[in-house]
């Protein structure tokens, strides 16, 4: 039995979507495995077999329930207080405090760890797990690698682009723990080669870490990510419809209005303020308009973006390449899927584009997230104030012409309500700022038949080069963004995508069956974790 450290939920984004799919695909084919991670709702799904709570305090608890998949997947929740060790400042459902590790004291990144190895060695000792998956360079390396020294089990890492670039880069203390546990581990696992370089070039003082590398893709769905014929777009619509009205509501429009109070002599305190109360809401749930919002797509051209709306994502690129856009594709419409501190300074900064408040959204460039240094968000925003004078009010008098359902935020999406919304969509774009080992999203997007772009680098790149072999190479050119020239390259590339990428919707899904499917991604990763490395 495979042991997978996660620590975090089977919901959102990057890793927690990518241990959630090599899980469900294990059990479909008929491995059974442990996972160790913080959902809070295994009764979600389908491939928990049974949920075990280890409490602080007193007995543990379980839940079981039948499946039908021959695989077994059982999911242990480890309590492990208030603070979760996160690399990005989120809301996390049960805890008070969601913490950049960064931010934590030794004794408190210790503790977690050893909490984790206080539950874990009684369970392994028990017949059963015989090798361990850990994900991301710390902290569940840590974890395994102190278990391994403890029980004699072997484990293998599988790091992800958050924690290189957001915790092990900015932090000493955990390059050298991310260290250690690569050292001892039998297999590093790789989602792109540009992950590969960066894993070499990181730990140079690895001894032997290049023997230990071996590649394995993220994937897709290619079951739940499918065409949709364009004359059953809005039958997809509809049941998106039913899959909302059973998540919890979030956002509402008098929410998203009260940036209209906001005017060019407004004090930074005041913006605060604003966007304070218009982030009162649930940030797992949708827009309360969702649907109505969604239902006016029919007939128009579609782009969508799915991601956290954070800087290094780069939905401040769309943003400011919308107001051209609008201009040179009438009736584009723009969906905006995803959550995170730079939705409402986004918001706000369109409010003030459409109402013609030129100094408030001047100032929203240089005020950003308050109480946080996105250095994404700010080195994006020089793209608007470096521009020429007349260009910029060329720009401004565009954006007080923007329509008010353009963009549309949704909020938080899940996997279910993706499956539905991607296919009724034309053109996705991801203009990441940072190197994407493994963009999943990119593949939802390929898989049903939405016409992915994005920058071209690192992993987004790779998957773009899959592309070449089904479509046409000056077709393929479009999907790659300049990663020096995100906003230029999004204004020149998407209308000439739009005239060409309905006719395309199969070729697409080819290259995601052929290449990406997880179920060949999960029996393969099977397979090394049974097989010793050469170091």
């Amino acid at each position: 039995m495979i042991g997978i450290l996660h620590g975090y939920l089977l919901e959102g984004s990057g890793s927690n979507i990518w241990t959630r799919n090599i899980c469900e695909a294990l059990a479909r084919a008929g491995i059974n495995a442990a996972l160790i991670c913080q959902e809070r709702h295994p009764e979600h799904y389908e491939f928990i077999e049974n949920a075990v709570f280890h409490p602080l305090k007193g007995a543990n608890t379980e839940a079981r329930k039948e499946t039908l998949f021959p695989g077994k997947i059982q999911l242990h929740r480890i309590d492990i207080g208030k603070t979760l060790p996160v690399f990005v400042r989120d809301k996390y459902e049960g805890f008070e405090n969601a913490i950049p590790m960064i931010e934590l004291s030794d004794a408190k990144l210790e503790a977690y760890v050893e909490r984790h190895v206080e539950v874990l060695a009684p369970l392994i000792k028990k017949p059963g797990i015989n090798t361990l998956l850990a994900n991301h360079s710390v902290l569940m390396p840590t974890v395994a690698q102190r278990l391994n020294k403890r029980l004699g089990i072997p484990y293998s890492v599988v790091p992800h682009g958050s924690a290189i670039e957001y915790a092990v880069k900015l932090d000493g203390r955990l390059h050298a723990m991310a260290a250690a546990a690569l050292g001892q581990a039998e297999h590093v696992f790789y989602v792109s080669d540009e992950m590969k370089s960066r894993l070499l070039q990181l730990f140079a003082s690895v001894p032997g870490l290049k023997a230990k590398l071996s590649p394995i893709s993220v994937g897709v769905d290619t079951r739940l990510f499918q065409v949709v014929p364009e004359k059953e777009r809005t039958k997809s619509l509809k049941h998106l419809g039913n899959l909302l009205s059973k998540r919890p509501s979030g956002k509402t429009p008098s929410q998203r209005g009260l940036f209209h109070e906001l005017v060019d002599d407004s004090s930074f305190a005041e913006y605060t303020a604003t966007l304070k109360k218009s982030a009162m809401y649930s940030v797992k749930g949708a827009d309360s308009d969702t649907l109505q919002a969604l239902e006016k797509l029919a007939g128009r051209p579609t782009l969508l973006f799915v991601g956290r709306l954070i800087g290094a994502k780069g939905p401040q690129c769309l943003l400011w390449a919308l107001p051209q856009l609008v201009a040179a594709i009438p009736q584009l419409a723009v969906v905006l899927v995803g959550q995170g501190p730079l939705r409402e300074p986004m918001e706000c900064f369109l409010s003030a584009l459409r109402r013609g408040q030129k100094k408030l959204a001047l100032n929203i460039l240089d005020w950003g997230v308050p109480g946080e240094k996105d250095t994404y968000f700010e080195s994006s925003a020089k793209y608007l104030k470096n521009l020429p004078s007349s260009d910029q009010a060329r720009y401004f008098e565009m954006g007080k012409q923007l329509p008010e359902d353009c963009p549309i935020f949704t909020g938080f999406l899940g996997h279910q309500e993706l499956a539905a919304l991607y296919p009724t969509c034309d053109v996705a774009v991801f203009p990441s700022l940072v190197p994407e080992a493994g963009p999943m999203v990119f593949l939802e997007a390929l898989a049903s038949g939405c016409f992915p772009m994005g920058t071209n680098q690192a992993g987004i790149r790779s998957k773009i080069d899959h592309m070449d072999n089904e479509l046409a190479p000056e077709l393929v050119a479009l999907a790659r963004l300049n990663p020096d020239h995100l906003v230029r390259d999004l204004t020149t590339n998407l209308p000439k995508i739009f005239h060409s990428v309905r006719g395309h919707k199969d070729a697409l899904r080819r290259v995601a069956v052929q290449n990406f499917d997880w179920m060949q991604i999960a029996t393969g990763l099977t397979t090394k974790l049974t097989t010793k490395s050469k170091a």
